[in-house]
């Protein structure tokens, strides 16, 4: 069924947009909904063997349009408004803060984060059917495509994402219960004794084997801490287990027998810090109010459903978690002054950041893989410069 337009656009009387999800997306689909007339086909889905077979089918009177230059063209217009995210949405007050610095829609990648991409899409097409006609929308799923073309997300959108929040929350908290019960049946050293002279702590990812080598350096570190402590610094790690590339109690357990000085973060929150976490970014959907513009375009379905899909993930819950680490970090190593990270502006960061700012420990955020100009989602809003809430270098 056609879509209304977004609001502001300026289409055509008569302008119609239909929505399919990629995996509906078939030439028979398009051939029906194209019909007799010419139809423009926007491809706004990440998985590319759909769009490989509509290519590949010529469907007559369809016209695919070229999307990947209009996203670079379209990204580089708006480029202060994809990363001031948090200006645009809520532009005459800050939203609140630990829900929206935990919130997935930080979870960065290279270039965009899949709601910046998305909102780029979105203004392609916005742009693109403004002259009127027949098209088509094409997301990952029916509601990307459906917010694209402007419409709210349905109540079943909703309840599907407090369904899967749920589940999400249910598996985190089983994960956590299964990394705690490794970490205590593995550790054999006293950790307020290893950390009561530590000064510095360096944050990294890590999997079974990243400790396998003396002072860690199978890490990205490699011989920092090795140089560190040569120059007097008393350096111990803080490992985030790479729950993706293996069993995360099973990585726990290997870096705690290690013989390295390490803790990691399961060893430091309690239950209760846990569950004060659980809500996750659930306070930014009663919070967003009115309209979300960029220029002529009101993209508030787009930004309504992502935040409505947010309470899906365990990601910010995780990342609400660093709010403790920190401060017990500094309870576990009194003379702890500063606290290296690798840097890519991840939601986690963000809340780790927040602790250390609390008590006074300098954070120095250390690059570990090239980024460009144009990967946008590296770069801090000015409202995080301007209130202090990044790194201290």
């Amino acid at each position: 069924m056609p879509l209304r337009l977004i609001p502001g656009a300026g289409a055509q009387p008569g302008t119609k947009i239909h929505t399919l999800a990629a995996t509906e997306a078939t030439p028979e689909a398009l051939r029906k909904l194209a019909g007799s007339g010419p139809v423009t086909v926007w491809y706004c889905a990440d998985d590319y063997v759909p769009l490989a077979a509509i290519k590949a089918a010529a469907i007559e009177g369809a016209r695919i349009a070229p999307m990947n230059a209009a996203i670079n063209a379209v990204a580089a217009a708006y480029r202060e408004c994809l990363i001031n995210l948090d200006e645009l949405i809520w532009p005459d007050a800050e939203p609140p803060d630990a829900a929206w610095s935990a919130s997935s829609i930080f979870d960065r990648g290279p270039y965009l984060t899949p709601f910046q991409r998305n909102l780029v899409r979105t203004l392609v097409v916005a742009e693109g059917i403004a002259g009127g006609g027949c098209h088509i929308v094409i997301g990952d799923d029916r509601a990307t495509a459906a917010a694209m073309a402007g419409r709210p997300p349905r109540l079943i959108d909703k309840a599907q994402a407090l369904w899967m929040g749920l589940r999400a929350r249910l598996a985190g908290l089983r994960s956590l219960w299964r990394q705690r019960r490794a970490v205590r049946g593995s550790r054999v050293s006293d950790l307020n004794d290893r950390f009561k002279d530590v000064d510095t702590v360096l944050v990294v990812w890590a999997d079974a084997d990243s400790f396998v080598q003396a002072e860690g350096r199978g890490t990205v570190f490699s011989t920092l801490p090795g140089l560190l402590r040569r120059s007097g610094r008393r350096t111990a790690y803080l490992a985030n287990p790479i729950g993706w590339m293996g069993d995360a109690a099973d990585i726990c357990r290997s870096i705690v027998t290690s013989g390295t000085q390490v803790t990691l973060p399961v060893e430091l929150i309690r239950w209760r810090d846990v569950i004060a976490a659980l809500p996750g970014s659930a306070a930014l959907v009663p919070a967003l109010r009115g309209q979300v513009c960029i220029a002529e375009y009101d993209v508030s379905a787009l930004v309504r459903l992502t935040l409505w899909r947010d309470l899906a993930s365990w990601g910010p819950v995780h990342a609400r978690l660093f709010d403790v680490v920190v401060p017990a970090l500094k309870a576990l190593a009194p003379k702890l002054d500063a606290i290296g990270y690798t840097y890519e502006n991840q939601p986690w960061e963000k809340r780790l950041l927040a602790g250390a700012r609390s008590l006074q420990v300098r954070t120095i955020a250390i690059q570990h893989s090239p980024f460009a100009y144009d990967y946008l989602a590296f770069f801090p809003t000015r409202r995080d410069i301007a209130s202090g809430r990044v790194h201290d270098r």
